[in-house]
């Protein structure tokens, strides 16, 4: 049976709300330091989640409050859906669980929708619900964030030493693409694995990648082979985040490729060695499969 302990910290921020809806900019930006972050709200309080000075934090509030509906139903469904989520994922990555699992359902500050953080080698799932409220509103996309999020749980708290450098990569660390292609990948596809229901839109959490030409699969598996160990984070936006920059790769395209990859890797190992390969496996595996763009993207 998996059990997962969650925390809902957003009964904090309808307080906050509440008290100061009416105020003046600068007196919400207070209220959300006294009743928000100065409280026991772990996203600021473990370092996850750099805390923005009083100009940004005003301009994130400002961004916020239109969305604070929304943002507490997630938070509503999210504690509804985690555990069925967890069982989900559990069928195909049994080791999720072997314990107690923490999941805290939070703001990001406008930073992500779901992230995995490990603290005393033990991992922790944050949902940020309010960039969450960016995809559309479906209880399928809801679905494969915490599904994606939990498979990375299940991948950090077997194989330490591998996702401590994923880890690093989300904090923006000179990390090589590699590992987070393979880490990103696993998620995608065990996301999709574990919940049949859910189309490709959902899975690569952005509405565009399926419908991405196969030829561009073809032009662009070459490429990021070239560049599997680099570490220069322009490339890694340009790889795996809304903000990159190359004309040429469709945004969040790594997320594709990764997928493709570990369902190719999948015809070799188990779902539980691929959670327990080590980097230089996972290099020469990776290698190997963008070696074959036709195969890998048929």
């Amino acid at each position: 049976m998996v059990r997962i302990g969650t925390i809902n910290t957003l009964p904090l921020v309808a307080r906050w709300d509440t008290s100061t809806r009416g105020s003046s900019r600068r007196d919400r930006v207070r209220g959300f330091r006294t009743t928000v972050l100065d409280r026991w709200t772990p996203v600021p309080y473990l370092g996850f989640i750099p805390v923005p000075d009083d100009s940004a934090l005003a301009r994130y509030i400002d961004w916020l409050t239109p969305r604070l509906n929304r943002v507490y139903r997630l938070a509503r469904g999210a504690e509804i859906e985690m555990q069925p989520a967890a069982a989900r994922v559990a069928r195909v990555f049994p080791s999720l669980a072997d314990t107690v699992r923490l999941a805290i359902i939070a703001l990001s500050l406008g930073t992500t929708n779901g992230t995995v953080r490990v603290l005393e080698r033990k991992p922790m799932l944050i949902l940020g619900a309010d960039v969450q409220t960016v995809l559309p509103d479906s209880d399928s996309y809801l679905r494969a964030t915490l599904e994606h999020e939990l498979v990375h749980v299940a991948h950090a708290a077997v194989n330490v030493s591998v996702y401590s450098i994923v880890e690093a990569a989300v904090r923006g660390e000179r990390t090589p693409l590699y590992v987070s292609l393979f880490s990103e990948g696993l998620a995608t596809w065990g996301s999709a694995r574990a919940d049949p229901t859910l189309q490709p839109a959902h899975y690569y959490m952005t509405a565009g990648l399926p419908g991405v030409p196969r030829a561009t699969c073809e032009r662009l598996a070459p490429l990021l082979r070239s560049e599997l160990e680099s570490a220069d984070p322009q490339r890694y936006a340009d790889w795996f985040f809304l903000s990159g920059k190359d004309a040429n790769i469709p945004r969040r395209y790594a997320y594709v490729l990764g997928e493709r990859i570990v369902r190719r890797l999948a015809e070799k190992y188990s779902p539980t060695q691929l959670l327990r390969l080590d980097a230089p496996t996972i290099l020469r595996e990776v290698r190997s499969v963008l070696a074959r763009p036709a195969a890998l993207c048929s």
